[in-house]
């Protein structure tokens, strides 16, 4: 009797009622959501607080964060007065459209690299912010929106790569773009530094329900604590490296050559085992609907085995043991 067509709207009307009641209660007038500003260029695409530079020729794409000097707010109604305008409301929106741009317009870039400029003392003041007005009815949504935007990259179907050196801004939201990464790259330089914060331990959770922190540190708790207590502190190259938040530390004299190989290692192989891997390393652990869809697997294998790169005429599989390389089709998913 639940599901007689007769009920339906009813039923639906109740289970929308239920999850309304669930939510923070907002203002009455919300706020206006305008257009995303943005200049295309001949290699590009321009946003006030990023810059989308692509390299086709590599297939690679760079995208910079710029920091701003004044965190722009200092308090809940003045982020509710600017809405959209607040620089990191409007940072992440840029970031959610260069998102969509290279995952639907430019199938061939396999590399994204992550990098940022500015200052960090802002950040970690936006940080508190989001934090002491959580229950804000704004504030909250834009946390939300925040954790979104950071889940799409997750599943961006594209190898990741967060390159630190002196002019970097890393620290508390911003530092899960570290954490994110299939490879983070630190030059090994007095001055270089990153920052973790609070909101690094749980405000964006992956599709696994872990924060990035975690999935990089699952099966070793330990680590996982000793992050913890390393909050607001400002970590050297050596420092983030014995607590294993970076990969990679490079000296000035190898930097751009390791960053440069580790991108053409990438843009040689097979797109779809690439999608595969990285897909599998970035959900570890508890299994959801989520990561059985983007990270199981089982799944990902029956799908890579079964497409042109490796099983069509000059795919992997048919190539192997053979005197002929694969011809793939670089376009990523």
């Amino acid at each position: 009797d639940l599901y007689r067509l007769s009920q339906f709207n009813e039923k639906v009307a109740e289970h929308a009622r239920k999850l309304a009641d669930q939510v923070v209660a907002g203002s009455q007038h919300g706020i206006k959501w305008a257009p995303i500003q943005v200049e295309v260029t001949a290699n590009g695409r321009n946003y006030q607080w990023l810059k989308l530079n692509l390299q086709s020729g590599r297939r690679t794409a760079n995208i910079e964060f710029q920091i701003p000097d004044q965190v722009g707010a200092s308090s809940a109604q003045e982020i509710e007065n600017l809405g959209t305008n607040w620089w990191l409301f409007d940072l992440f929106r840029s970031l959610e459209d260069a998102i969509y741009h290279l995952r639907f317009n430019h199938l061939d870039i396999n590399t994204i690299c992550l990098t940022s400029k500015g200052n960090t003392d802002v950040i970690l003041q936006a940080d508190a912010l989001l934090e002491t007005h959580k229950d804000h009815w704004l504030v909250h949504r834009i946390r939300h929106y925040i954790r979104r935007v950071f889940k799409k990259l997750d599943v961006s179907s594209k190898t990741l790569f967060t390159l630190i050196d002196q002019n970097s801004a890393f620290a508390g939201t911003f530092f899960e773009f570290v954490a994110i990464a299939d490879r983070s790259f630190m030059l090994e330089e007095e001055g270089v530094e990153v920052t973790l914060g609070h909101l690094n331990f749980g405000a964006y959770p992956m599709g696994n329900g872990l924060s990035r922190l975690e999935a990089r540190f699952y099966g070793e708790p330990e680590n996982y604590e000793n992050a913890k207590t390393l909050i607001a502190q400002k970590l050297s190259t050596e420092d983030a490296m014995q607590a294993g938040l970076v990969t990679f530390t490079p000296d000035e004299i190898d930097w751009e050559d390791e960053i440069r190989i580790a991108i053409e290692e990438r843009s040689s192989f097979s797109p779809d085992s690439l999608t595969g891997m990285e897909a599998n390393l970035r959900f570890v652990g508890p299994e959801s609907m989520e990561t059985k869809i983007f990270g199981r697997l089982s799944a990902w294998q029956n799908w890579i085995f079964q497409r042109p790169n490796a099983v069509g005429e000059n795919g992997a599989l048919k190539s192997f043991g053979s005197s002929t390389r694969a011809k793939f089709n670089y376009d990523r998913t």
